[in-house]
């Protein structure tokens, strides 16, 4: 599809180790049926390899004229997680770190140098820099889910995180599931009109 990607510098390194053409197999059965919902496999691109490019935060991508895209350090879904500000649009595209429903921070994968972003500290201390920059924008954009959401949206994300970490065990539900052979535990508090904070409990 494309030739190369950028990202977030810290994303990189987690980038070239999910270049492998087997990276959707978990998402199938032994009968080749999606576990999630129903598309045939053919319908997923076919894998090739591209060059990564790691960004600092605040990188600015000059598309031609005035149209400048800023990446925007936003770590918590994972360590090197970025939002894109379109600067002449006025639009945030927020990926993982802002849908509707659930917002999930895992907590640091084994091995990852910069772990400690991936957690709901890393997260809330980056959100607070963003949401000081909340007039720069009008709209949200989600990596899935519902789109065109309002700024709001993060202030309320925002208060859910210091709600979290002033009592990591004052959670509003829990979530236990098994991932690709591994049992895990989910802590959920609820943020305003948007759905849950759910948060790994190692990854505080």
């Amino acid at each position: 599809m494309y030739d190369t990607v950028y990202c977030h510098e810290y994303e990189a390194r987690r980038l070239k180790a999910r270049q492998d053409p087997h990276i959707w197999d978990y998402l199938f059965d032994a009968d080749g049926n999606c576990i999630w919902t129903e598309f045939d496999r053919k319908d997923i691109i076919p894998f090739k390899e591209y060059e990564i490019i790691g960004c600092p935060d605040g990188h600015i991508f000059s598309l031609g004229g005035d149209y400048e895209v800023e990446l925007v350090f936003l770590p918590g879904h994972s360590s090197g997680h970025a939002a894109f500000l379109d600067k002449k649009n006025r639009i945030l595209f927020a990926g993982d770190d802002a849908c509707f429903g659930a917002v999930f921070i895992p907590g640091p994968e084994p091995g990852d140098p910069y772990g400690q972003y991936a957690t709901v500290s890393g997260f809330r201390d980056e959100l607070a820099k963003l949401v000081a920059r909340i007039d720069e924008f009008d709209g949200i954009f989600p990596g899935h889910g519902l789109v065109d959401l309002g700024t709001i949206m993060l202030v309320n994300i925002l208060e859910a995180c210091d709600r979290v970490l002033a009592d990591p065990q004052n959670y509003d539900s829990k979530t236990e599931m098994t991932f690709g052979g591994t049992a895990r535990v989910r802590y959920n508090k609820m943020i305003y009109q948007s759905g849950y904070l759910s948060y790994n409990p190692s990854g505080i």
